[in-house]
């Protein structure tokens, strides 16, 4: 089976035809854009039409029209652009039989952000290694700590511990500055101590309790 598989923008894929169509990047503030105009850069722009967001609907017709056989539109629920939730409501006759809810499109332990309520909560790599960030970074700079253990799920306070969303395990909370309390070894056996604990730094935390 001879398969050609080619990547393109929607503005390059103009006048130009394929047997399927795959579209990504179905998300709120990418299409249409919701990000601020620079005030300089708005002046030479165009007067913006009474529709709201024309140009960027007829960018989205064009990706919508260029397959011959079927156009497959590829989003997440939880951070649709508007354009999505437009299609899904009762204002067109969508077939609702097309649409697929995949449960790789959702994951139960990354909510939508708590504090901007638009991006989705999901694993990203910092310099101290992995934590649970917004997707509408850098807007929204709102973290999470994520499970050490199961490295899947997010720590919730519940009590005096962090509970895994995931695995449910639970993990004793420093009452000094916050941090985790891990199993330690010591000169005199195990103990619990905090992750903040750093030997060689002046901010450190040497919290320490009795197992």
């Amino acid at each position: 089976m001879n398969v050609e598989i080619e990547l393109m923008t929607i503005h390059a894929s103009k006048d130009k035809e394929a047997d399927y169509v795959v579209l990504i990047g179905l998300l709120s503030d990418e299409l249409p854009a919701e990000k601020p105009v620079d005030d300089i850069l708005e002046l030479l722009l165009p007067l913006k039409e009474s529709y709201p967001d024309a140009e960027e609907r007829r960018l989205f017709y064009v990706a919508l029209t260029r397959a011959k056989n079927r156009v497959y539109l590829v989003y997440s629920p939880l951070d649709p652009s508007n354009f999505m939730k437009e299609l899904e409501s009762e204002e067109y006759n969508t077939c609702q039989h097309e649409i697929i809810n995949g449960d790789f499109s959702q994951n139960p332990y990354f909510p939508a952000c708590p504090e901007c309520g638009r991006g989705v909560l999901s694993i990203k790599n910092g310099s101290h290694g992995p934590f649970v960030g917004c997707s509408k970074f850098p807007v929204c700079k709102h973290t999470e700590n994520i499970c050490s253990f199961c490295r899947s799920g997010i720590l919730e306070k519940k009590g005096e511990n962090l509970a895994c969303t995931n695995c449910q395990v639970a993990i004793p909370v420093c009452p000094k500055c916050g941090g985790d309390l891990l199993i330690r070894e010591g000169k005199y056996g195990q103990f619990l101590g905090c992750s903040n604990y750093r030997s060689d730094d002046v901010i450190s935390c040497n919290y320490t309790r009795k197992i």
